[in-house]
């Protein structure tokens, strides 16, 4: 093998590797994103009914002060 040949297949090694990472990076933001928001939901959906309550108690007591 040549140097020519050499050097341009470091370089296609190195822009497809770039171009793993990055792919890598935008996967891993989008199901972090929609995955975990989903899980949140979940979360937020199943309170409590005390929790629910005093957070109504909270909003009241601000609309009275004012």
């Amino acid at each position: 093998m040549s140097q020519l040949d050499i050097t341009i297949f470091f370089y296609n090694m190195t822009g497809l590797i770039i171009c793993f990472f990055i792919t890598i990076h935008l996967v891993s933001f989008i199901l972090s994103k929609f995955w975990y928001n989903k899980k949140l939901r979940n979360v937020n959906i199943n309170q409590d009914p005390i929790s629910k309550d005093s957070d109504n108690l909270i909003y009241i007591k601000r609309i009275l002060k004012t």
